[in-house]
């Protein structure tokens, strides 16, 4: 019986504690909810920065690569 009161208290405080935890994650979350000026945006990035992936091909050379067979038999496998 003696050990039950003092867990009651522990109890209490993590529940205390876990419910300030709670509202003080409430605040921020619920004010950017509300106010427009959280919101984000980027702007578009320069097209001399975007990466161009091509490699040279054409785009008829890309459609031909990419629906190729992917066949293990094109690939010789005698190394001797």
């Amino acid at each position: 019986m003696r050990l039950i009161r003092p867990l009651l208290y522990v109890f209490a405080v993590l529940a205390h504690l876990y419910l300030l935890a709670v509202v003080l994650y409430a605040i921020p979350v619920v004010s950017g909810v509300l106010d427009d000026t959280m919101e984000v945006s980027f702007d578009r990035p320069y097209p001399s920065i975007v990466a161009d992936y091509s490699n040279g091909l054409t785009p008829a050379q890309k459609e031909s690569y990419y629906h190729l067979s992917q066949d293990p038999a094109l690939v010789p496998t005698d190394c001797g």
